[in-house]
């Protein structure tokens, strides 16, 4: 198979895999650009030296991606430790040519945010297993361990993620879309008509609001609790916002989204997670940094 062959078919799971593991989208591009840099090294050496030929093209291809990751994550740690305020994914919308491989098991803003406390190991074992279901013997094959070993860090790194339901890894359905956005509908005419005690009758008692500005532009240092601070933020919020704003519903990290845009520019990310007809998440994206591609 070509290298350009192998890059359609293989580009949509190796973002997958590490968007996932890294929570970036210029980062898993910049990735899996490396991967197949590396493979076609490989390639030109073995034909060099007439080495044995990779059998498992799939295995090997995502053997060098995870071995990428982890370096890159320990990279991002350091990096992290000086990050201003809460640190969220970089979102992904639906606008993306890998759309059909995230959707396919989708992994919500929440969850990104738990896999961003693994370590390497624990992170790419788990992400394999629980996201795109590899056997044992595949994360053997991809990650150079033991199968027993691959189950003891799936097994450890399990004991510290919450139980996931069914509904967090499957594309929501046309019915779960409509009923989020009549939600975010119902929502947003609350907040316009100053009517807050509905405003708050939707928020969870445990919701939570974390708002990523990244130092570069004015956010919520720590995450916000109670649903009365909440609002208060978000009123607040709302009353700054420049004339003109344009919104539109999206969906971002699977969750229901709305984009703020000023100029066709956007300035905010925003995705909710549901739970029942209430809302129990909001994140907020306004780090120019992590909205550049959406700007390109």
């Amino acid at each position: 198979m070509q290298i350009d062959q192998l890059y359609e078919t293989y580009r949509p799971l190796l973002f997958s895999i590490a968007y996932r593991l890294l929570g970036s989208i210029s980062d898993a591009e910049d990735i899996v650009q490396e991967t197949f840099l590396a493979w076609s090294e490989r390639t030109k050496q073995t034909a060099a030296v007439q080495g044995e030929p990779v059998t498992h093209i799939k295995a090997y291809l995502c053997r060098i991606l995870t071995n990428l990751c982890a370096d890159r994550i320990r990279k991002l740690r350091r990096q992290r430790e000086s990050y201003v305020g809460p640190w969220l994914p970089e979102p992904l919308t639906n606008a993306g040519p890998e759309d059909a491989c995230i959707r396919k098991d989708t992994i919500h803003t929440a969850y990104l945010l738990l896999l961003q406390q693994l370590n390497a190991a624990e992170r790419t074992v788990f992400v394999l297993r629980e996201a795109f279901d590899f056997s044992y013997d595949e994360i053997a094959e991809i990650t150079g361990k033991s199968s027993a070993n691959c189950r003891q860090i799936y097994r450890r790194a399990r004991q510290g993620m919450p139980a996931r339901e069914e509904q967090d890894v499957k594309p929501p359905d046309t019915k779960d879309n409509e009923r989020a956005r009549s939600i975010l509908l119902e929502f947003g005419q609350a907040l316009e008509r100053g009517n807050v005690p509905k405003v708050l009758q939707m928020l969870t008692q445990d919701a939570i609001l974390i708002s990523d500005g990244g130092g570069k532009v004015n956010a919520a240092l720590k995450p916000i609790l109670t649903p009365e601070r909440i609002v208060a933020f978000i009123i607040g919020t709302a009353s700054k916002l420049p004339e003109g704003m344009q919104v539109k519903s999206d969906q971002v990290n699977g969750l229901p989204g709305l984009v703020y845009m000023l100029e066709d520019r956007v300035l905010y990310v925003v995705s909710f997670a549901l739970e029942g007809e209430r809302i129990s998440g909001i994140y907020l994206v306004s780090n120019p940094d992590k909205l550049e591609r959406l700007n390109s």
